[in-house]
């Protein structure tokens, strides 16, 4: 999954956003495409560990050759210590955490947006949305061969 718009769009917005609240339309379009764009990052999130995982070139040469029962034992075996190696589960897991907390801010500045008087803490959600692309960006980019 590209992620450039969270860093070059949706962080640049919010950290001007600290400095200078700006137009409350505005404000509120701008966090309404975390919305919008989230259904991408939970794709990642669901199909990442699977996505990632060496167990997969069973399927590509010259692995794919192997017999059928072969395939299904060394298949679970591979995955197996690819979960246990890499720790992508838990990896996942704080990363929907994460987006979690993104959604319930989100939500929270654009209700405190709609409230004035209201306090918006735009310096929180910027660092929220910081760490979830700081996790997002470690992530690997290809097969982990373990």
């Amino acid at each position: 999954m590209n992620h450039r718009w969270l860093s070059g769009r949706f962080l640049t917005f919010l950290e001007a956003s600290i400095v200078e609240p700006g137009n409350k339309d505005r404000v509120i379009l701008q966090l309404g495409q975390w919305k919008e764009k989230r259904s991408r990052f939970d794709d990642l999130i669901e199909n990442a560990v699977d996505a990632l995982s060496p167990a997969q070139l069973l399927d590509k040469a010259p692995l794919n050759k192997l017999p059928e029962p072969d395939k299904k034992w060394l298949r679970s075996l591979i995955h197996e210590l690819y979960l246990k190696r890499t720790n992508i589960k838990t990896t996942m897991a704080k990363i929907k955490t994460l987006q979690k907390d993104i959604d319930r801010r989100v939500d929270r500045t654009i209700k405190g947006m709609n409230n004035p008087g209201k306090e918006v803490d735009f310096p929180g959600l910027y660092h929220a949305v910081k760490e979830f692309h700081n996790k997002i960006s470690r992530l690997p980019k290809r097969i982990q061969v373990i």
